[in-house]
């Protein structure tokens, strides 16, 4: 009901808001830019960077029009029938391989792909979930290690810091925002890591003008900046 309220209460001011839910990218900060330039009509934008539950629960109660997420074989059948009991629906954006964070001047740096014998010595840091019993709720490209010391971080700035101060090492689809993190690279996986950044949306529901214009932003960003 709330949800409901606070979407139809005040149709004027519904129209210049929008807002979207989002694991933790570093291309939501250049694709936000870009759409707040086309959309000067929009004057409240919210970027909800969370965890994975709660970017489904963000969608499935109204709060935010759209969701990213990631699918791959780990999480894909948990994940689906996530959104089929939220009555969610999803389209795909992207196709990636597995990539591996780690500072410049890392002893892997140099390498054209790290394989997971590589990974196996080394720290690790990732995005903390509050459902952890729920393998298909992580963040995580590659499976942790028996032993691995583990950072867990809420935001990317926390994650960013930790990389460049240490060999730990981190995983992702690839993305960096130059402008924002500029001590970190990143290195292709090796072997078959498909990864599916998708767009999550309620079932049957029309995208918004703002909506259409926030997936042609993103759209555009990955036309433009992938490996």
């Amino acid at each position: 009901f709330e949800s409901f309220e606070s979407r139809y209460s005040k149709p004027k001011e519904s129209d210049r808001t929008f807002s979207i839910a989002s694991q933790h990218y570093d291309f939501l900060a250049p694709v936000a830019v870009d759409f707040a330039k086309k959309n000067p009509e929009i004057k409240n934008f919210r970027i909800f960077e969370s965890t994975t539950y709660s970017i489904l629960q963000e969608v499935a109660q109204g709060h935010s029009e759209l969701g990213i997420v990631y699918l791959n074989k780990h999480n894909r059948s948990g994940i689906i029938r996530m959104l089929d009991k939220l009555e969610l629906e999803y389209e795909e954006l992207f196709l990636s391989q597995t990539y591996i964070y780690i500072r410049k001047g890392h002893p892997l740096a140099n390498k054209e792909t790290i394989h997971e014998k590589d990974l196996k010595p080394l720290d690790r840091v990732r995005f903390t979930q509050e459902n952890e019993q729920f393998l298909y709720y992580s963040e995580d490209l590659v499976e942790t290690f028996e032993n691995t010391f583990i950072y867990n971080a809420t935001d990317r700035a926390t994650l960013n810091g930790i990389l460049e101060r240490t060999d730990a090492y981190a995983t992702g689809l690839g993305f960096i925002d130059d402008e924002s993190v500029n001590h970190i690279t990143v290195v292709p996986m090796a072997g078959d890591n498909g990864n599916s950044l998708i767009l999550v949306k309620h079932r049957g529901h029309l995208l918004s003008n703002a909506a259409a214009s926030y997936k042609r932003s993103l759209e555009v960003y990955f036309e433009h900046n992938h490996f």
